[in-house]
C-alpha cells in the first residue's frame, strides 16, 4: 500500500464526488486506500459513496464528533506508512499525490509535507504554508491589516504573504485541507488533538510535529484546488467563533493561560471595533451582502468574547 487517504465529510456530497474523481484520475499508479468518515451528513453523501465509489471505505458517524476526532477514527486503521488528510472540497492535480509521497520517502527528516492550495480562480491560498500564530499576528488578522499590507514582513508574517509561495521550503504550519504525513509520527503524537472541534487542529498538529524534532515542508509543484467552506457554508457566524475558540485553545495549550486570556480580551475589543466600523459602512453601502456578513461575523466574535454566546 503506497498511500492511505482520509477525508472527513459533512454535507459536502457534490464536492466529495469531484474530489474522489480527481484522486482516482491522478493517482499515477499509486496503490491507494481511501477512507471517508462521514459526520452525520443529511445530503445523501453516504448513499452517493455506496453507489459511485464502492471501493471507498466508509465510516459513518451518527453525529458530528469534530474534524480531528473523525480523522483519528480512520488514521487508527490505515494500512500505509504514509497518510494524506484531505478535505472533501478539494480537487487533486496531476502529479500532486506522487510528488508529496516521493518527497517524504526521499527525505527521512520530514514528518509532513503540504501542497500548494489554489482557489477556484487559481490564486494561492496563503494558509497552505505559514508560521505559527502569535498574539501580534492575530491582531493583524482580526483588524484585516494583514490583507491591507500583505508585503510587510511584520504584518504579513503569519501568512508569509510577502513570499510568492513558488519555491520549496521548510515551514512551520500547513493547512488541514491537505497534509501528508508519516503514520508513525502521528501515532507517536497521539494523532489529532480532539479538544479542537474544527479549525486549529492543523496548527496544533504541526506544532507538535515540529516540537518532536521532525521537519515540515511545503511543496509548490504539488497543486491542489481548495474551494473552501465545503462543510461550513451557511454558518459563517458560528465558523468565525469556532475559529477564535480554536486559536484560544492553541494559546492555552502551548503559550499559557495569560496568552489565552489576552487573546480573548483582544478579540473583545477588535470585535467591537470592527463590528462598529462595518456597521457604519453598512448604513451607506450599495452592495450590502458582503458588508453585512463582515458585520455579523465581527459581532459574533465580540459576543463570544464577552461571554454572551458560545457559538
Amino acid at each position: 500500500m503506497d498511500l492511505s487517504i482520509v477525508i472527513v465529510n459533512w454535507n459536502a456530497r457534490d464536492y466529495l464526488r469531484k474530489c474522489l474523481e480527481s484522486i482516482y484520475g491522478n493517482s499515477e499508479a499509486l496503490a491507494l486506500e481511501i477512507f471517508v468518515v462521514d459526520n452525520g451528513s443529511s445530503d445523501g453523501s453516504a448513499e452517493m459513496l455506496r453507489e459511485k465509489f464502492p471501493n471507498v471505505m466508509l465510516i459513518e458517524n451518527k453525529g458530528n464528533p469534530g474534524f480531528g476526532a473523525a480523522n483519528n477514527q480512520a488514521l487508527k486503521v490505515c494500512a500505509s506508512d504514509l497518510v494524506l488528510m484531505l478535505n472533501p472540497d478539494t480537487e487533486v492535480s496531476a502529479g500532486a499525490l506522487a510528488s508529496m509521497a516521493n518527497f517524504l520517502r526521499q527525505n527521512a527528516k520530514a514528518g509532513a509535507v503540504g501542497a500548494k492550495l489554489l482557489n477556484a480562480d487559481k490564486t494561492i491560498q496563503l494558509t497552505c504554508a505559514r508560521n505559527f500564530p502569535t498574539i501580534l499576528s492575530e491582531f493583524f488578522w482580526l483588524t484585516t491589516l494583514v490583507r491591507r499590507f500583505p508585503g510587510n514582513r511584520i504584518i504579513g508574517g503569519y501568512l508569509m504573504s510577502y513570499w510568492d509561495h513558488n519555491d520549496k521550503r521548510e515551514v512551520d504550519c500547513l493547512s488541514g485541507a491537505c497534509i501528508m504525513a508519516r503514520l508513525e509520527v502521528l501515532r507517536k503524537l497521539g494523532y489529532f488533538d480532539e479538544d479542537y472541534f474544527i479549525y486549529g487542529e492543523d496548527v496544533d498538529l504541526c506544532y507538535r510535529i515540529k516540537k518532536a524534532g521532525w521537519q515540515i515542508w511545503y511543496l509548490p509543484e504539488a497543486e491542489i484546488t481548495h474551494y473552501g467552506g465545503g462543510s461550513s457554508r451557511g454558518i459563517a457566524e458560528a465558523a468565525a467563533i469556532l475559529d477564535r475558540i480554536a486559536i484560544k485553545t492553541f494559546f492555552m495549550k502551548h503559550r499559557g493561560i495569560l496568552a489565552a486570556a489576552g487573546y480573548r480580551t483582544m478579540c473583545l475589543f477588535t470585535g467591537l471595533a470592527m463590528s462598529a466600523i462595518s456597521g457604519a459602512i453598512l448604513l451607506f453601502a450599495r452592495e450590502r451582502g458582503k458588508t453585512k456578513k463582515v458585520f455579523l461575523e465581527n459581532l459574533a466574535v465580540f459576543e463570544w468574547s464577552a461571554g454572551l454566546r458560545n457559538k
